[in-house]
């Protein structure tokens, strides 16, 4: 009778019990985005720039605006509004000229100049360029690396300069899109305000991101040490020197 009572307080056995385990958080890397700088040449312009502002961020999207300095000598405060809201400033030359049409010094100068004028006005430092109408040579390259500045080019192109079918420049931005590409529009074209709520709905239907050109795009002083390059999207573009 003893040994029972024994045994019925203390069996041999242990009963397993069922203690629940810690839960371990896995990290789940985040699904990597597609990435497409939206980029407008030769604003500010008192008539379209804060409408093409507005568009942006309605959208909730950030742009990049290569100006012009002797727009921002007209109208600082519509370059002060870019800035305010939260986009990229970059040098599209002070007077617009064909850079290959100049020399070393000159283009240097028209560099320079706008440079002056961009910070006076924000006092941000602009580092990439965009050579009007795409035009550029060895020399022009070399001689913007020789002060710090690196080209910036496209890869997809509205050809809204002049365009007044917004249709049409729609479809030339969406048509063969892909990740890391760079958009060229013009802020003073009234086609383009229409088109681009439509751009932006569809490219992030697409699934891809809108970034500024400074996030798109790594600064390598080492490489400028060593090659002459542009960027026409994500990637740098060796130039061939004759």
């Amino acid at each position: 009778m003893i040994t029972k009572l024994f045994l019925f307080l203390f069996p041999l056995e242990e009963k397993l019990i069922d203690v629940p385990q810690e839960i371990v958080p896995v990290a789940v890397p985040a699904p990597v985005k597609k990435a497409i700088a939206l980029t407008f040449d030769d604003g500010p312009h008192p008539e379209f720039t804060l409408r093409l502002l507005e568009v942006l961020d309605r959208n909730s999207v950030k742009a990049t605006f290569f100006v012009v300095g002797k727009q921002v000598r007209k109208y600082p405060e519509f370059l002060r509004e870019i800035q305010k809201r939260g986009h990229d400033i970059e040098n599209h030359t002070f007077n617009h000229p064909l850079l290959p049409s100049l020399d070393r010094e000159g283009v240097i100068r028209e560099l320079e100049r706008n440079k002056v004028e961009i910070k006076k006005q924000t006092g941000f430092e602009p580092v990439f360029f965009r050579p009007p109408s795409g035009r550029y040579d060895v020399k022009v390259i070399e001689a913007a690396l020789s002060r710090g500045f690196i080209a910036v080019l496209w890869s997809v192109s509205g050809s809204d300069y002049g365009a007044t079918d917004p249709e049409n420049i729609k479809q030339n931005v969406l048509f063969q899109l892909k990740d890391g590409d760079i958009i060229l529009l013009h802020s003073g074209v009234e086609a383009t305000l229409k088109a681009l709520p439509g751009i932006i709905t569809e490219i992030k239907m697409r699934g891809f991101e809108f970034v500024k050109i400074s996030d798109l795009l790594k600064v390598d002083n080492e490489l400028a040490k060593k090659e002459t390059y542009i960027y026409k999207n994500f990637k740098p573009f060796i130039l061939e020197k004759k």
